[in-house]
């Protein structure tokens, strides 16, 4: 789906607080390696963007407005969010 936003949106990923073997086994586990993944060794980018759960959605926009929406997500509600935020 990253591909199909290419240029349009930047999708990063912030892992849990976990080893960073970890982080690797799991995006390779569920074919996420088209993404960029930033782990957060420090514990500083979930505090600094109020990130206090894992499943944790945050979108910034052009201007930059920071939104949090928590839960799981099915493709079609990312598809939703991710033509929201390019089209405002």
């Amino acid at each position: 789906m990253a591909r199909d936003y290419e240029g349009k949106i930047e999708v990063l990923t912030v892992p849990g607080q976990d080893r960073e073997e970890a982080m690797q086994d799991f995006v390779e586990k569920y074919g996420l390696t088209d993404l960029v993944h930033i782990p957060d060794k420090d514990e500083k980018v979930w505090p600094h963007f109020g990130v206090t759960y894992r499943g944790t959605w945050v979108y910034i926009d052009d201007d930059g407005t920071v939104k949090r929406e928590l839960g799981h997500l099915n493709a079609s509600q990312i598809r939703t969010r991710f033509d929201t935020l390019i089209a405002s």
